[in-house]
């Protein structure tokens, strides 16, 4: 019984031979179409989940270079240059292994072909390389950012605040907040938040949109232009 590739998968798997026996094979592999299908359906999900974190690799470091390019005289140190290059250069590896020679490669049992095709080991080699190599050298992530009133006493001061998983960057914005100055740099695991307002600030301050922040040589409240976007703050420096 023949394999309905197309209706099965929806791809024109014609185009890539895989009707063709494969050289090097010593096994005929249509012979056991529902064994080809699940080598298949396996590789394939696995390539589309790699695929997918390349895509968040990708637009993750373009947005930490955008935020670097708003800031003229500073240098934030966002991204890890050689992290950076390093991975690039696994994942332009793991590009370089066409679909269809790697298709091939997986249903000969994981053997390499002639010329050099990478077999299933050597595919999944470079996954978990380049995962690594994420988590180990440079696992910075963007995750908002936005203006704020910073109170210190009675010194009210105007604010534009980036917020990363890891660091949260505190600029002074020019008058139209396209460009920034860096002022405050500093690690997430050493900030704290409270509630209590009335004992840093000598002002008052809408305590729906307000909070007291933190860190080793301050304490200040950040006021916000909404409730809603101080519960989102609130929440996101918490985690």
């Amino acid at each position: 019984m023949d394999v309905d590739w197309e209706r099965e998968f929806g791809l024109g798997l014609s185009s890539l031979e895989l009707y063709k026996p494969l050289e090097g094979s010593t096994k005929e592999w249509w012979a056991k179409p529902s064994t080809v299908s699940k080598k298949f359906r396996k590789f394939f999900e696995q390539m589309v989940k790699d695929r997918e974190e390349e895509v968040t690799i990708v637009e993750n470091e373009t947005r930490l270079q955008q935020v670097q390019d708003r800031f003229l005289h500073d240098d934030l140190q966002l991204i890890d240059r050689d992290a950076k290059s390093q991975r690039f250069k696994i994942l332009a590896n793991r590009r370089r292994s066409a679909p269809a020679t790697a298709i091939r490669t997986a249903f000969t049992g994981g053997k390499k072909l002639a010329g050099g095709t990478p077999s299933s080991s050597d595919l999944q080699s470079l996954v978990v390389a380049a995962e690594n190599n994420a988590q180990n050298n440079n696992n910075r992530v963007y995750v908002m950012e936005g203006p704020i009133q910073m109170t210190g006493g009675v010194q009210v001061q105007s604010r534009y605040v980036f917020l990363f998983n890891d660091v949260v960057i505190i600029a002074k914005p020019n008058k139209s907040c396209t460009t920034f100055r860096l002022k405050h740099r500093i690690r997430v695991s050493e900030l704290w938040l409270a509630s209590c307002i009335d004992d840093v600030i000598e002002i008052n301050k809408q305590p729906d949109r307000s909070f007291v922040i933190g860190w080793p040589t301050t304490n200040c409240v950040w006021t916000f232009t909404s409730a809603e976007e101080k519960e989102i703050w609130w929440q996101s420096l918490k985690k």
